[in-house]
């Protein structure tokens, strides 16, 4: 078919050709590259991308509009709206090109009346391509500007056309709707939904072509951040979460410029087995240190820390990036179970503390940081005994983490360790679980008389216990439920929350207290220089206590120490009872409970763990003395072993022997050196890094040859050839396998324990 352009417009006299104005304003382009602009109607459509209309020139069709108006008034399937439609988008396309071209009112004006039209009709807003066009001249791609361009292109649909695409396309993933949700909102059909979603975006792709959209998407400056969430890595597990968290018109542009989420990663990061790392990371040392992961891995156990894998942020990409692992809270695991997850939580309150924490201190914060973990205290000690290398029991029921953890603060609580704001249902759950056992027969007696000493308890098994229950578990299982039960004073148990009151005790019947074994060991104590509280019990009125009862029927040699040591002025005494009593302490105060040392207690070897966590103790306390020693040992309090371990850490310069002509120097409290800190930080790094400590080992070796070379520092009750003959041949039995003669130390600690409790 040809089009006959009989009626162009006329040129005007002296004006210049309509033909040469089109040609110079670059108007000579085809009808259906000017028309991609715009989303068309299906007829309009159809109509330009058939010949001869589709080789038609914008300004020619504007120059012949008189004659192509009338063939297209003989074009089958296209009456007058679809005409109507034709020529606007023409002169819409025509003022469009105008403004592209940068044409003032001038040029317009003599354009319009070159092509015969009225200028007016050569104004037009800025549209969809022009924002194209200044985005790919750009450097960057912002979020916002995909969305806004998208939006004009959605914009130039049919009204239910852009609502479909709207609910499938939607800024919040979870305001997506199905087809068939979508369906019931129009009264139509799921696969009709489809067919309106598919040609929606059929006309968009047609505005915003594959090409145009791919290279905007290379343009996204904070593409990356956008799908990570800020984050410096993205796991390929966590693609599908990053996907949903796109804004659905994001999603339209990767789905019409055929680009996957994959692909684009690849290209905007550096690719890993198990994710990406954002291009501000530092790939040479995340791939250097992934290389070394299966080594380190091999070797420590988890959970652990991040920053025990190298720089904290290189470990962290790098485990996240080539490792099948879990990374919560600054801690590696293998899986986020509850055991383990309570294991890095707790690890990271003892990380926090700047001493020795007592298990119910440790409940009570746990409690308050993490109250959706109804532990109890057993179920902490529990995961802390599996993992050594995060732990340590310094003494009884005090526990040290092993290694610097994710810190955080420790918060003291309440005598029972149950947090005063946080529904206790742990505690009566371990209330309830004991009923009918050997612990829960033990609280019931104490509940009816009172603290009591274990060997009164084991006095009693016959009548307390269960049938076919040992009294010798009763030893144990005191010791082992500090949830329950509470050591009032050396030997001495009482439940947890019910300690005797300072009144009670002063005025009260007391048969745990007032006798020759506690007077003695508070001597001890108070010549040790023990704080007041190391045991609850261990307090003034206590002290006052008892020497009135020594005063009266205790041993000379036990009343004249005890009173040599005391603190009169501590006591919740009248002015006059303290002045009668420092006047008897000035007339028969005399310190006599001296003893000689037996060199087989002295000298047998103490284990690595056990000077480590003496180590610990020091450091926080800043002196030590054998008392608080022997608990660190789990013995007897009043054991000698301890003048073993006063031996150890003088010889490495750790504390300073007391400089006195006093007999029994080694009652004395002895204080801290500046190598105190060091040897705790080596001896914990090492226990963090290997789950153990062993004599028998390279740091267990270094430590032998430190304590031989200082035996000459060794306090002058010491004798150094002993010492040399302990330590000086390390590494012929390793703690893990000792020779018969050299017998696990805590068990034999706990037998003497309990054969001495049971005595007193």
């Amino acid at each position: 078919m040809n089009l006959s352009f009989g009626d162009e417009v006329t040129d005007p006299p002296d004006a210049p050709s309509a033909s040469r104005v089109v040609a110079e304003l670059g108007l000579a382009i085809p009808i259906s590259e000017a028309f991609r602009r715009h989303a068309l109607p299906q007829r309009v459509a159809n109509l330009i991308a058939t010949p001869p209309f589709s080789s038609l020139c914008l300004g020619h069709a504007i120059q012949a509009r008189r004659a192509l108006d009338r063939t297209l008034s003989c074009q089958p399937n296209l009456g007058r709206k679809s005409r109507r439609e034709f020529w606007a988008y023409v002169l819409l396309s025509l003022a469009q090109r105008c403004r592209t071209l940068g044409l003032d009112e001038g040029q317009r004006l003599a354009l319009a009346e070159v092509l015969g039209i009225d200028a007016a009709e050569l104004e037009s807003e800025p549209d969809l391509w022009d924002e194209v066009h200044e985005l790919q001249q750009a450097t960057t791609v912002e979020t916002q500007d995909l969305i806004r361009i998208l939006d004009l292109a959605i914009g130039q649909l049919s009204s239910r056309d852009a609502e479909v695409l709207a609910f499938r396309f939607p800024p919040d993933f979870s305001q997506e709707k199905t087809l068939e949700e979508i369906g019931a909102i129009y009264a139509i059909t799921r696969e009709r939904v489809r067919q309106i979603e598919q040609r929606a975006v059929r006309v968009v792709r047609t505005l915003l072509p594959a090409e145009v959209l791919a290279n905007l998407l290379r343009l996204w400056r904070d593409g990356w951040s956008y799908l990570t969430a800020n984050n410096d890595v993205l796991r390929r597990s966590e693609l599908h979460r990053a996907r949903q968290s796109l804004d659905g018109r994001i999603l339209l542009a990767f789905e019409i410029a055929g680009i996957d989420l994959v692909t684009y990663l690849d290209a905007v990061a550096y690719s890993f087995p198990a994710g990406w790392l954002g291009r501000d990371g530092d790939e040479q040392a995340v791939s250097a240190l992934a290389a070394e992961l299966p080594g380190q891995l091999a070797t420590k156990a988890l959970p652990r820390p991040v920053h025990d894998f190298g720089h904290l942020e290189i470990a962290r990409s790098a485990l996240l990036l080539t490792q099948d692992l879990v990374l919560s809270g600054g801690y590696v695991f293998e899986r986020l179970s509850a055991r383990p997850r309570r294991m890095a939580n707790a690890h990271a309150l003892l990380s926090g503390a700047t001493q020795p924490v007592a298990i119910l201190d440790l409940h009570y914060s746990y409690r308050k940081a993490f109250d959706q973990d109804r532990c109890s205290p057993r179920d902490l000690v529990i995961v802390m005994e599996e993992a050594p290398h995060l732990f340590i029991e310094t003494a009884e029921a005090y526990w040290s983490a092993a290694g610097e953890g994710a810190t955080r603060p420790l918060q003291r609580g309440s005598p029972n360790g149950a947090p005063d704001d946080v529904e206790d249902d742990a505690s009566g759950e371990a209330q309830t679980e004991v009923d009918g056992t050997v612990a829960g027969a033990i609280r019931d007696e104490l509940a009816r008389t009172g603290p009591q000493s274990i060997g009164r308890l084991m006095n009693a098994a016959h009548r307390i216990l269960p049938p076919g229950r040992s009294k010798h578990s009763i030893g144990p299982i005191l010791i082992g439920r500090p949830d329950l039960f509470e050591r009032v004073l050396p030997g001495v148990y009482g439940l947890v929350g019910e300690t005797p009151t300072a009144e009670t005790l002063a005025r009260g019947s007391a048969p745990y207290l007032l006798d020759a074994t506690q007077a003695r060991l508070l001597a001890y104590g108070r010549r040790a220089k023990e704080p007041w509280g190391t045991y609850p019990l261990w307090i003034p009125e206590a002290e006052m206590r008892l020497c009135g009862w020594a005063r009266r029927e205790g041993p000379e040699e036990v009343y004249r120490s005890l009173l040599a040591v005391a603190d009169v002025d501590a006591w919740p005494a009248s002015t006059e009872a303290r002045l009668e009593w420092r006047d008897l302490q000035r007339r028969h105060g005399r310190y006599d409970l001296i003893s000689s040392l037996r060199e087989e207690l002295v000298y047998e070897r103490i284990p690595v763990d056990r000077i480590l966590a003496a180590l610990l103790d020091l450091t926080a306390m800043r002196q030590t003395n054998w008392l608080r020693l022997n608990r660190i040992l789990r013995g007897r309090i009043d054991s000698q072993s301890s003048c073993g371990l006063l031996v150890v850490l003088t010889a490495l310069g750790a504390i300073t022997p007391p400089a006195t002509d006093e007999e029994s120097p080694w009652q004395l409290p002895h204080p801290a050196t500046s190598d105190a800190s060091a040897w705790t930080s080596l001896l914990s790094s090492a226990r963090h890094e290997h789950g153990t400590l062993i004599w028998d080992s390279l740091v267990g070796h270094e430590l032998a040859a430190a304590i031989v070379a200082g035996r000459g520092r060794a306090p002058t009750w010491a004798q150094p050839e002993l010492v040399t003959r302990t330590y000086g041949q390390i590494g012929a039995a390793s703690d893990g396998e000792r020779p018969p003669e050299v017998e696990l130390l805590a068990d034999r600690r706990m037998r003497e324990f309990l054969d001495w409790a049971e005595d007193a």
